[in-house]
This record gives structure tokens, C-alpha cells and sequence, in this order.
């Protein structure tokens, strides 16, 4: 019996195990005490009384923890009066462990580092000590069995260099374990990696390549590195040494030292000295030659030359027996593959004739029933086939639903577009892995892409999961070439089958046989009760799931695990089923008895803590669920922690689910089967379910966040959605439901804000008509609580919504996870402005793992006046949720084109314009400014000033004057912004000054064309010019340079930022502007910004083909105006081109023909992208425009040059011979439906 004493001063829970022992004489009755009492506890020390049957009692006085069972300390009980029975107690005393002490860090690396700590007291019970990453709540490493004073020391590998980590050493013991206190966390940051390379020359070996991996070079280099290694290794485990380029000078090797940053200098000392004192002369190398420089050009080289000493040993022929150990090395390239880790496996019959069928095939379509272990045996295959041909690559392309556009839970077939995020995938890792692959980065064509895996030659087994439609895998994989091998799993049995595609060999998985069962259920340890059971009883237990691996692998796990009979699982798998609930109707019998094999592991074999989590995913997707979501779920479900990793253990120990890592996130992902999750759901009763559903939307609320600027929160988020709109399709979260039931008032604005956000993300998707499907249903759950939004009666909706959200807070779902939300990197380099480094080095490692602020961190920003208190959320939550909704819903006219933007317009105006009034009046009232009172105006209102258009010229340079002073008063705004409650923006702000000035670049671009004369059109150049210089000086000071200092990544508006700068002078061209613009402003100019922002790394695909298209207009410019497209300050343009097998600029004096050749090449560039992304109508117009007009140029270019043709026919080239050309050139209606990466934050004409 356990007994719970809280100690008030130091706050430590201990536990107090008493354990009965009665008088032989006088026995008390066979019962354990029925009740305990605590008296005043204290400090260490409690009283206790005890209450036992027929009026016994005990009272222990002065219970302390020293008090524990070696001390053979009694207690005597005294029975009712007259009644001379006497009992005696025993007092055992047991605790929880205490923190371990004399943490200490040593032997960082860059990949890793020890950690040594003492063991405490184990609170009278065997401890074991754990380490895990506190950020992420990671277990890394425990030892079991340690005593008290025992020094013990972890060893942390496989870790990232220059990187902080927060880990926490506890201990642990049954009844609980010592926590993560301040004394208990430590932060340590891996070793920075430094490099430098150095060149060396062998004398009397010949030329033969430049080229490191060639054959001729590979006893070379091979030699150098083992004979380097060797040297410099020993001493620094870290270094990595890499022959990176060959060339004549004798033979001038340069190798690459890479290695822990403050190591370098001390091995280059060594490396110096090995090289002038001659201990590498037996490899030829000269000693009278020694560079070492920093970068790859050596810039910053440091000669050192020594006066010839003597002559020069001749480098030795590797012998056999070392070209062999070469190639080994050399093959055993780095393991690419993403194939989950299947459960224990038993090789049926099913898995051998897959085997033998693969031994004649390199392709083959695994089908069969659900649950018939499909997946299974094929990952299994996948895990011995990479055991046995170590040189493979093999990686699983299975459904993530991701973004797709129907999301049920009948909808889990693979999508073509899923195959492609894949295969890109893929292909990274290949590159990553050292193995070539020539394919551009960004490429999306699926053709190209296959063609470069098979040109690369790289062994690979490529898994489809889950194929309902062939049509979704590319016809060349189909046809796989010798160095590939694929496999198919569906549950379609005519998969493939259609006349227009070839020939595929097919498998039809029949689940166990006979002998299959019998082998499998008896399989295992000696003690398996199986063994002992006869064959017929197991053949029974067979056929109760028809023979599915699934159903029997969960009868084993749980006779097994309880020890219990067939005879008596058979009994409780009946009664489970007749018990069973709604969801199973239309299930087939040994279906059902897979729901009720799975309702019984969840009952009888999982704890409490397991069982809730696996009921959470009955409501996604079974594909891909982050644990975060999970995670987070649970703490809002219990309001504790949940241990991931004990999570992950029990269902693989039960055969539940699978587990992978996500390698963008890095976090893990659970999957389960489809009747495994539907089973789980079957068990639930409709308040459970409600219990449930309703944490989960809290978890959505807080993870589920809007703000995707940074790379790896847009990936998560991505990963969220198609399990939010599983769980939105719940038919408790239906519109009708929420607006019909009172008792769902509670979520109404949960909801509000889930589809606020599903809105917002649709935007930026470019899916319009989506956004709009959210915001309407976000509009009306408003309207709800709030009649006749949005109105122009301000102060009555303001007073209205304040005494709304005052009322509802205390049991409002959004109201009460308002304060924890996800905090992103942007996020917190602006709390840094308000909070000390290592409360901002925190909440970075918070961001970093995805965790939510808690309530403690919540109130220490309030502390640093970098959050806001409870008082001002119960007061703005409402408000600033109802602003935030018409912001939202207005913007979507950003996103319509032609007719239904100006049919929109009206509803966006009184939308932007009531939702900047109510922030407004917010801050009015409060003194407290709300962020969407800033960007309502900054991307609402003033958008709409220059949308409006109207007739009269002198009024819309009115309009666009207007909006210009709008955005300095923005820049000059003194403000600080609050969102949810976190401050989101002071005055120095790169990125808000960047889209300010921005927009004034835009405005003045329009007022140059309206200008009456042509001074006033140069002033407006001139200043156009001006606030260009200060919009790119502010976007590039959030950018990364490379070593010669151009700007090489960042800012994600960075290249549309060149692009305005190139499209400003090309519009300025067509509008017959030329001579007014200044003398920078030329088409070379325009080349050069268009270059630039192809330059950048991070270039999202639609901005790079606007630049492919502003290239190809200044091209046809220049082939107008007869200018060339070169300049004396192109260099930087020239090298972003590296990749591109053409220079991007014309040399030389112009020829028209090459100048419409050079603006074909650049027009197919920028098409082929746009066929990826239909819903630019605007650009794709443009693209269709140019293509006619260069088409009609080179047929007239052709003409001229052409012999006269006889009367009665034509040089324009037909139909048929565009066709034969690849010339279909007209973009309208070509491509399917795709979404867009990130946000296109684009000026609107």
C-alpha cells in the first residue's frame, strides 16, 4: 500500500510503502488496511492513522523517510475496548529517488560528449539514472542497478556540430522518478567544425586526370588518404581527410582537412612538419612544397618554400591485397533508405514465394485482402535484400496525404503528387550519400527525374505502398531498368491490369497456411505456451481470423503476454465481440474479430497512459501521425506528460503500429493499421469520444499555427493537416452540430480560429476557392456569437465581443490554450530584444523540438513585458479572434483574378477596413496595440487604396500618393505589437521596412505611368529608384552571404525583390519610357536583377520562373531596341548560372538570332514551371503573350532569310511541325491543380 506525503517546503513527493504483518496468536482479519489518513504533514515527517476492518485502527506517530525497513522498527494497533487482540505493523518506507549530483560535461566533440554523475539516494528500491534531451523529451541512454554514490557516466553520440543541446539527468525507480529540476538540466554545445585545405605535389608520378574518382587516380588517393589519416586521426578522432582536386604540376593533389574549428591550426602544424621533414616522401611527395589555404580558391594561401635538400623517393605501387581493401571502402557508401523497421517477422509461405518470384523479376504488384500482411513481407524483403546487397539503396514511397485535395478516411491511396514529394526526396539523399545523380536542383519533371536515377546507375529497390491507381507511378519505373528493382503493394487485384500498360508480374498474398500457423504461433522462447498446445486448438484460433497475419500476430501478443490458454483467448475474443460497438457492421466475421483481438490487447495488456494515445489516433489519418500532435493531445487530455518513448515501446511490443523519423522535423511518426485504428475507435462511448475530440482540437490550436515563414514549421505544418481535416470531419465538429447543440458553445471558437487558419494557408497555396469554403464557415460561427459582422457600428460590436469573451473565457476551449502557442525562430529573435540569453536559449531549443510555451514560461515573458497578462487575454481573445477572421477572409481577394476579384472587392473593403476599426478601437481602449491593427493596414487597406482604380488619372495618383505616405507612417511607427498575447513587433523590424518600402516601390512604378509630363515622370523615377535601394538593403541584410560575399540565401521575398527591380525597367521599356529612365536603368540592368534573384539558393519555383520570364522579355526588348544583353558588371550574374550548361548572358555584339533563340530558351524555362502551377493566370498570360510574339518574330526572321517560296505557300511552319518541335506553347488549362510552396506574397497589378 502506498501512501502520497507532499513535502511543502522543499516540494518533493516521497512515497511511504507499509507492508501488514499480523500476530500469529490473536490474527486480525486477512484485509489490508481500508483507509489512511495523513495528519499535519511536515518537512520530512507525517502522522498516519490506519483503519482496518471490525473498528481496528492504527496511529503512527512521526513517520519520517530515515524510518525504512532494515531498522525493524513495529507499531502496535489496540483494538475496541474489552477486545484484547493485538496486531503489529511493520513500516517499510520507500521514495522516490533524489536527483543525481557533480553533473559534469566533458570530451565535447563535435558529434558528441560525455556526461559523469553521482548516484543519490534510491529511496529504498533498486534506481536506475537516465539521460535524456530535455527539449525534445528524448531518452537517450539509461543504466539500470545503480547504487547509492555510484559514479556513472554517459557517452552521447551521433549528435550535430556547433549545436545546443539541454539534457536532463534523473533518476528513476518504480515508484517514479526524480524530475527535471534546475540542478538536474545542463546545456552543452558540440565542438564548431572548422576546415582547411592544403596542396601537396608528388614529383615523378604521371598526369593522368583531373578528375579524383578516376581510375587511374585511385591508387593515388587512396594511398594519400590512408597515410594522412593515420598521421592526423589518432589524435583527432573528428577529422575527416578528402582529395578534392587533382591537376598538372607534377601531379598538384589538394585535400581537404575537416575537423573540430579550434583543432585546425594544431593540424596544420603537424601536417607542415610531416610534409618538410619527409615522413610522406615515401608517397612521392615533394617536401619542398607546402600550401594551405582556408576556401577551396586559395585567396588566403600561406606558402611555405624550402630550399631543395635532396631527391625525391618515387611513390610505391599499391599492392593487390590493399586495391582490394579500396574497393570494399569504396563501395560501403553511406546507407540511404527510409524503410520503416518491420516487427519481429515470421517468413510465411506468402514472403517465400515473393523471394523466389523477385529472384527472376526486378518488378512485381504485391495484393491482396487488408490486413493480409502486405507491407509487412514487403519490408521485410526490403530489410534482408539490403542485408545481403550492401550497395542498394532502397526507399518507401507510402501515403502521407499530405495537402491532397479529398481527405477522408476511406482515402488512403498513394497520390501522384505524394510520389513526386518522394522521389525528390530520394534523390537528395542520394546526392547526400556521395552517389551522383545529375538532375538540376528544383527539377520537378517526373521524366527527367527517372531518367537521371537510371543514367546515375545506382542500385535502388523503390517500395509503392498502398497503389490504387498505376497511374500515380511513373511509366518508366514500370519498365525498370537492371540496376532497379520495384515492388507494388495494393489491395487491388486488377491493379495494372489495363491494355496500355505493360506486362507486370503479379503476387496474390493468401495470408498463412496451415503450416504457416502452427510455425508462427509456436515460434519464440521455450516457455511459450504455445508450444504446449495442440495443433488442432491453434488451427482453430486460425480460422477465427481467417488466417490474417494481423489477427493472429495480436492472439500472440496477448496469450503470450498474459499467459492465459487458447482455450480461455477464444472465450474472451467471443465475449469481446458480442460487447463490441457501433462501428462494425458491415465488418466480414474475422474482421470483427480483429476489432475485438485489438479491443483486447488495449484492455488487458496496455496501460491506461498508452491506451488513451492510441484512442487519440482513432480520430486522424492511420498514415504518418507526428507524435508532437499526440503529445500534446494527451497533456491537454490528462494534464500530464506523455513518455513518448514508452509509448513507441508498448505498441511495438504489441504489434500495433509502426514508427518512423521524419528527417526535415525530425520528428518521429506513428502508423497504424486501418482496422487497427477503427477498432480503437469501436471502444470509445460518445462522451469519451467527446473527451477526446475536444483535446485534440486544443492541441490543433496550439500547433496548428499560421506562421510558416520558417522552413521546418511549414513542414510540420504540412504534416498536421490532413489530420486536422480528418478530425474536422468528425460529425461533433459539423457546422450544423456546433450551431444546434448548446453544449458545444465551448468550442465554437476553437473552431473559428482551426478554420481562420485552414483559410490563411489556402491563400497562400493559391487555392482561393478553398480559402473561401473556411472563411465563410469561420464567418458564420462569428455571427453566431456576434449578429450582423461585419458592421460599421464599431464601439457597439467592440463592447459587445469584450463582455462575450469576459463571460465565456473561464470554460472557453480557445481561450484557455491562447497563452500556449508554438513559438517559431522569428518569434523568439525578437523576444531576445526583451529577455535574458538563456531564457531566450531555452524557448530556441523549445522551438527547435516544437513544444508549446507552458504556463510558467507564459508568465515569466509577462515579467520581461514580452507577454500580456491573463486580465488583457480574458479581454482581447475574442476580439482580436474576430478581427484576425474578416483580416483573413478579406485578403482572399488577393488571390482571385478577372471578374470575381471585382466581384469580391466591395466584400474585401468593408471586411479590411472593419477589421483594422476594431483592432483600433482595442488599442483605444486599452493603450495595447494588436499586430492585426498594423497588418490590416500594411496588406489590407492600403492594397485596396491601389485596387481601386479609378477613372480619373489625377485621382489615382491621389490614391497612390496616399498609400506611399501609409507606408512611411508605418516605417516611422513607434508601436509595439501584440498577437495572442506575445509581442510580435517593436520598431526595429528589417522585415516590416523591407515590405513597406516595398509597396512604395510599387506605388511609384504606377505613378511613373500616370505622370503628365516628363519631369514629373523622372522625379518619380528618381525616387522610385531611392526607396528600390532601401527596400534591397533591408531584405539583404536578413539574407547569407557566401565567401566572396554575394548573397547566396534568406529572406524568402528576397528574389521577388530582384524580380520588381528587373520588372520596374521593363515595364518602363513597354510604356515607351526608355529615354526618361536613368542611365543604370537598362535592359542589362534588368538581366543582371533577374539573374540575381535566380542566384538565390532558396528561390521558390514560381518566382523562379518569374525571372526566367523577365529574362525572356528583356531578350525580345533587346532584340526590338537592337541592344545587347551584356554589360561590364555581369560576372556575378554569369556564375549563378553554373548549373544551367549555358551562360544566362549574351557576350559579344548582338545577334538577332541568337538574342530569340536566348529568349526561346529562357520562355521554356519559365513554361515548364508554370505548368506546375495553373493558378498564376496572370503570369501564365503573359508567358502565352510573349510566346506568340517570339514565334511571329522568328517566322519573320525566317522568312527574310529563307529563298522566295513559290506563290500559294507559306514558311510558317504547321500543326503538326510545331507538335514535332515541342512548340505547344499555349499554357491555358494545361497541368493539374498543385499546390504552391509557401507564401506568394506578390505586388498585385
Amino acid at each position: 500500500m502506498a501512501v502520497k506525503m507532499r513535502n511543502r517546503q522543499v516540494l518533493i513527493w516521497a512515497f511511504l510503502s507499509i507492508v501488514v504483518l499480523v500476530n500469529d496468536v490473536m490474527p486480525l482479519a486477512d484485509s489490508s488496511p481500508e483507509h489512511i489518513e495523513l495528519h499535519h504533514p511536515y518537512r520530512n515527517r507525517t502522522d498516519i492513522t490506519l483503519e482496518g476492518p471490525e473498528g481496528t485502527s492504527l496511529r503512527i506517530g512521526s513517520v519520517r523517510r530515515a524510518d525504512n525497513a532494515t531498522n525493524g522498527r513495529y507499531y502496535e494497533c489496540q483494538q475496541p475496548q474489552g477486545d484484547k487482540r493485538k496486531s503489529r505493523y511493520e513500516l517499510h518506507v520507500t521514495y522516490r529517488p533524489d536527483p543525481p549530483t557533480d553533473i559534469e560535461i566533458h570530451g565535447v566533440r563535435l558529434y558528441s560528449f560525455n556526461i559523469s554523475c553521482t548516484a543519490s539516494d534510491g529511496g529504498g528500491l533498486s534506481q536506475k539514472l537516465c539521460l535524456k534531451h530535455h527539449g525534445k523529451n528524448l531518452s537517450i541512454i539509461c543504466k539500470e542497478d545503480i547504487d547509492q554514490g555510484e559514479e556513472v557516466q554517459f557517452s552521447v553520440g551521433g549528435l550535430n556540430y556547433s549545436t545546443p543541446y539541454q539534457l536532463c539527468v534523473y533518476a528513476e525507480n518504480q515508484l517514479g522518478s526524480s524530475g527535471c529540476g534546475k540542478s538536474s538540466v545542463v546545456m552543452v554545445t558540440t565542438e564548431a567544425i572548422g576546415q582547411f585545405y592544403a596542396e601537396l605535389r608528388f614529383l615523378n608520378v604521371p598526369f593522368t586526370s583531373s578528375d579524383r574518382n578516376d581510375q587511374r587516380n585511385r591508387e593515388l588517393v587512396y594511398r594519400l588518404n590512408k597515410t594522412l589519416i593515420g598521421l592526423l586521426q589518432p589524435s583527432h578522432p573528428d577529422l575527416t581527410v578528402e582529395v578534392t582536386k587533382i591537376r598538372q604540376g607534377s601531379v598538384i593533389v589538394t585535400v581537404r582537412f575537416k575537423g573540430v574549428q579550434k583543432e585546425m591550426e594544431n593540424i596544420k602544424g603537424t601536417l607542415k612538419q610531416a610534409v618538410t621533414g619527409g615522413d610522406l616522401a615515401h608517397l612521392g611527395v615533394d617536401p619542398h612544397y607546402f600550401h594551405t589555404f582556408a576556401h577551396s580558391k586559395a585567396e588566403k594561401s600561406t606558402p611555405v618554400w624550402i630550399p631543395i635538400l635532396g631527391t625525391v623517393a618515387t611513390i610505391v605501387l599499391l599492392t593487390a591485397g590493399g586495391l582490394l581493401l579500396y574497393w570494399k571502402l569504396k563501395k560501403r557508401a553511406t546507407e540511404v533508405t527510409n524503410v520503416p523497421e518491420p516487427t519481429t517477422y515470421f517468413e510465411s509461405e506468402d514472403f517465400k514465394r515473393l523471394s523466389q518470384q523477385l529472384e527472376h523479376s526486378n518488378i512485381c504488384i504485391v495484393h491482396g485482402q487488408l490486413g493480409i500482411g502486405k507491407s509487412q513481407a514487403v519490408m521485410n524483403f526490403v530489410k534482408q535484400f539490403q542485408a545481403k546487397t550492401k550497395s542498394y539503396v532502397t526507399w518507401f514511397i507510402g501515403n502521407t496525404n499530405n495537402f491532397s485535395d479529398t481527405i477522408t478516411n476511406e482515402d488512403t491511396g498513394l497520390s501522384q503528387k505524394t510520389v513526386l514529394e518522394k522521389l525528390l526526396e530520394f534523390v537528395e539523399e542520394l546526392k547526400e550519400s556521395g552517389r551522383p545523380v545529375n538532375i538540376k536542383q528544383g527539377e520537378k519533371d517526373i521524366a527527367k527525374i527517372c531518367d537521371a536515377l537510371k543514367d546515375s546507375k545506382n542500385k535502388c529497390l523503390l517500395v509503392f505502398d498502398d497503389v490504387q491507381d498505376i497511374s500515380v507511378i511513373p511509366r518508366q519505373l514500370l519498365t525498370p531498368w537492371p540496376e532497379l528493382t520495384i515492388l507494388i503493394t495494393t489491395m487491388d487485384e486488377t491493379l495494372g491490369l489495363h491494355s496500355d500498360y505493360p506486362e507486370i508480374p503479379r503476387l496474390k498474398m493468401k495470408g498463412f497456411s496451415q503450416t504457416d500457423v502452427v510455425s508462427f504461433l509456436t515460434s519464440g522462447s521455450e516457455d511459450n505456451v504455445l508450444k504446449q498446445t495442440d495443433q488442432t486448438v491453434l488451427r482453430e484460433l486460425a480460422h477465427q481470423f481467417a488466417f490474417l497475419p494481423l489477427g493472429l500476430s495480436l492472439a500472440k501478443s496477448h496469450i503470450l503476454g498474459s499467459g492465459t490458454s487458447v482455450q480461455e483467448y477464444l472465450h474472451h475474443l467471443h465475449q469481446q465481440r458480442q460487447a463490441m460497438g457501433r462501428g462494425n457492421k458491415n465488418l466480414s466475421e474475422p474482421e470483427r474479430n480483429v476489432f475485438a483481438a485489438v479491443q483486447l490487447l488495449l484492455t488487458h495488456r496496455m496501460d491506461e497512459a498508452s491506451r488513451q494515445v492510441l484512442q487519440l489516433m482513432a480520430f486522424l489519418m492511420p498514415n504518418n501521425i507526428p507524435t508532437g500532435i499526440i503529445s500534446e493531445a494527451y497533456w491537454h487530455l490528462s494534464g500530464r506528460e506523455l513518455n513518448v518513448d514508452e509509448f513507441i515501446k508498448a505498441v511495438r511490443k504489441l504489434s500495433l503500429g509502426q514508427v518512423t523519423v521524419e528527417k526535415k522535423t525530425e520528428m518521429r511518426m506513428m502508423t497504424i493499421h486501418q482496422l487497427t485504428q477503427r477498432a480503437v475507435l469501436d471502444m470509445l462511448y460518445d462522451k469519451e469520444q467527446d473527451e477526446m475530440i475536444c483535446a485534440l482540437v486544443k492541441a490543433f490550436l496550439v500547433l496548428f499555427t499560421k506562421d510558416t515563414r520558417e522552413i521546418r514549421v511549414g513542414h510540420f505544418v504540412s504534416q498536421l493537416y490532413p489530420h486536422l481535416l480528418s478530425l474536422l470531419g468528425h460529425p461533433t465538429l459539423s457546422l450544423e452540430n456546433l450551431l444546434s447543440v448548446e453544449n458545444s458553445e465551448h468550442l465554437l471558437t476553437a473552431l473559428i480560429r482551426l478554420n481562420e487558419v485552414l483559410c490563411y494557408l489556402y491563400c497562400q497555396q493559391r487555392h482561393p476557392d478553398r480559402a473561401m469554403d473556411a472563411a465563410d464557415k469561420a464567418k458564420r460561427l462569428c455571427n453566431h456569437i456576434c449578429k450582423d459582422l461585419p458592421s460599421e457600428h464599431i464601439s457597439e460590436v467592440y463592447g459587445k465581443l469584450k463582455r462575450e469573451g469576459l463571460d465565456r473565457f473561464q470554460n472557453d476551449v480557445y481561450g484557455k490554450t491562447v497563452t500556449r502557442q508554438l513559438l517559431t525562430s522569428s518569434n523568439i529573435d525578437l523576444l531576445k530584444l526583451n529577455v535574458p540569453q538563456d531564457v531566450a536559449d531555452r524557448l530556441a531549443l523549445m522551438a527547435e523540438s516544437f513544444q508549446p510555451l507552458s504556463k510558467e514560461q507564459y508568465c515569466h515573458l509577462i515579467t520581461y513585458e514580452a507577454a500580456l497578462n491573463e486580465d488583457q487575454i480574458k479581454a482581447l481573445y475574442l476580439i482580436e479572434l474576430v478581427a484576425s477572421v474578416f483580416y483573413t477572409s478579406g485578403r482572399i481577394l488577393f488571390y482571385l483574378h478577372g471578374d470575381r476579384r471585382k466581384e469580391y472587392f466591395e466584400t474585401a473593403w468593408k471586411e479590411l477596413h472593419f477589421s483594422h476599426n476594431l483592432s483600433r478601437e482595442f488599442a483605444s481602449d486599452t493603450q495595447v496595440h494588436l499586430l492585426n491593427e498594423m497588418l490590416s493596414k500594411r496588406a489590407g487597406i492600403l492594397y485596396l487604396l491601389k485596387e481601386k482604380s479609378p477613372d480619373n488619372p489625377q485621382e489615382q495618383k491621389n490614391d497612390l500618393l496616399q498609400v506611399i505616405n501609409g507606408y512611411k507612417e508605418l516605417i516611422s511607427d513607434q508601436n509595439t505589437y501584440f498577437e495572442y498575447g506575445i509581442l510580435k513587433k517593436v520598431q526595429k523590424d528589417d522585415f516590416h521596412a523591407m515590405f513597406c518600402y516595398r509597396s512604395i516601390v510599387d506605388s511609384f512604378k504606377r505613378l511613373a505611368k500616370l505622370a503628365s509630363s516628363p519631369d514629373e515622370r523622372r522625379r518619380f523615377f528618381l525616387d522610385h529608384n531611392n526607396n528600390a535601394k532601401m527596400m534591397i538593403g533591408y531584405a539583404e541584410k536578413q539574407g547569407t552571404r557566401d565567401q566572396e560575399g554575394r548573397i547566396i540565401d534568406g529572406l524568402e521575398l528576397l528574389p521577388e525583390v530582384y524580380n520588381m527591380r528587373a520588372q520596374f525597367i521593363i515595364d518602363m521599356y513597354e510604356a515607351g519610357f526608355k529615354d526618361d529612365l536613368p542611365e543604370d536603368d537598362r535592359l542589362p540592368s534588368a538581366a543582371q536583377w533577374a539573374n540575381k534573384a535566380l542566384g538565390i539558393i532558396s528561390c521558390k519555383p514560381l518566382r523562379r520562373a518569374k525571372a526566367y520570364l523577365l529574362l525572356a522579355s528583356a531578350s525580345m526588348m533587346a532584340y526590338d531596341q537592337k541592344e545587347a544583353l551584356c554589360s561590364d558588371h555581369e560576372e556575378s550574374a554569369k556564375e549563378t548560372a553554373t548549373d544551367e550548361k549555358q551562360p544566362l548572358m549574351q557576350e559579344g555584339p548582338p545577334d538577332k538570332n541568337d538574342m530569340l533563340a536566348q529568349a526561346e530558351e529562357y520562355l521554356n524555362q519559365s513554361r515548364k514551371i508554370y505548368k506546375e502551377f495553373p493558378n498564376a493566370v496572370a503570369d501564365i498570360d503573359e508567358a502565352n503573350t510573349l510566346m506568340e510574339k517570339l514565334m511571329k518574330c522568328k517566322d519573320e526572321s525566317t522568312e527574310m532569310q529563307a529563298p522566295q517560296s513559290p506563290r500559294g505557300t507559306s514558311n510558317k511552319p504547321n500543326q503538326e511541325e510545331l507538335a514535332a518541335r515541342g512548340d505547344d506553347w499555349s499554357l491555358n488549362g494545361v497541368g493539374e491543380d498543385r499546390d504552391v510552396e509557401g507564401i506568394e506574397m506578390k505586388i498585385l497589378p
